[in-house]
């Protein structure tokens, strides 16, 4: 495992998720109609482990990693969960690259009571195409560089990011479709979860810039 593919692991925010489907043009402009936007929260979240002795055993997250798999990933959204173990590590450094995601857990009720009534909300409880395609993506957006007084140096300020899609069906008209959502990485010493922070993280850019 690489320092890139352990630098993973943490626990992200979903801010966006849209139908990779929904893409629509007008007079040349792009939007999705299906596109929707969330204020960061723990009830809306990821969770990334690179290694099984993160996880507790007879947990979904622990199954995750059987057959060689070298991560799982935990995804709450309101009062469902559903878990997927990253089968196959990208073959270089380059944390974009994809890793197929195989689905241990389906949506399943998590104890939550609270209601929620978004599309995302309806995809899940249609269900998710657990051989279908699958993909867990990891990138890095650097924002801002600025000259740190306090540390005598230049920091940088920008955000990790997770990219999860999977094959669904279209709540609306029944038929196939893919799910894409974004999440953010918190930093360890997070305790300010607002959108306009978590953008704005200090970040250490890596050696290698093909990486942003």
């Amino acid at each position: 495992m690489s320092k890139n593919h352990e630098r993973l692991h943490g626990e992200y925010r979903i801010v966006h998720t849209y139908s990779g489907k929904g893409a629509r043009s007008y007079r040349g402009r792009h939007y999705n109609e299906n596109a929707e936007c969330f204020t960061p929260s723990s009830k809306q979240s990821i969770t990334v482990k690179t290694d099984v002795s993160q996880t507790e055993r007879g947990t979904a997250m622990n199954a995750a990693f059987r057959r060689d798999r070298w991560a799982a990933v935990e995804v709450v959204y309101n009062n469902k969960s559903m878990c997927f173990g990253l089968n196959i590590p990208p073959v270089s450094d380059h944390i974009m690259d994809g890793a197929p995601a195989a689905l241990v857990q389906p949506p399943t009720p998590n104890g939550d009571s609270s209601k929620s009534n978004t599309r995302l909300d309806k995809v899940l409880e249609m269900g998710i195409n657990g051989s279908g395609y699958n993909r867990v993506a990891f990138g890095m957006k650097h924002m801002l560089r600025y000259f740190d007084c306090d540390k005598e140096k230049y920091a940088n300020l920008g955000f990790e990011f997770l990219q999860l899609e999977f094959d669904c069906v279209d709540p609306r008209y029944g038929c196939e479709d893919n799910q894409v959502i974004i999440a953010v990485k918190l930093s360890n010493d997070t305790t300010d979860v607002g959108s306009e922070f978590l953008l704005m993280q200090q970040i250490q850019l890596p050696s290698n810039k093909s990486l942003l």
